[in-house]
């Protein structure tokens, strides 16, 4: 990541993914404000903009949030893994 020394270059970087799977972070808002796939893992007090419940945000079409159901992280990142699996089922 030694080249990445700007939003610009965090933006080409994004461009080239399949998906983007984050914390809800800068990269996030980034990689859905240019339309990419993303993937978002949200916290149990998760921030204002993802309301309380939903997959989706009217915010950016090309997000999917996780929700935390816990203090832990742990069983969201199976939901993530499965939902992974499951996306790829067909494009290995």
């Amino acid at each position: 990541m030694d080249q990445v020394c700007s939003m610009d270059d965090t933006a080409a970087l994004v461009k080239n993914l399949d998906l983007l799977i984050t914390v809800d972070s800068s990269p996030a808002h980034l990689a859905a404000g240019l339309a990419c796939p993303v993937w978002v893992m949200s916290r149990q007090d998760a921030c204002w903009r993802w309301l309380d419940s939903g997959e989706t945000t009217a915010w950016y079409p090309s997000m999917r949030l996780f929700r935390a159901k816990e203090r832990s992280f742990a069983p969201m990142i199976g939901e993530v893994a499965a939902a992974l699996r499951q996306a790829t089922q067909f494009h290995p």
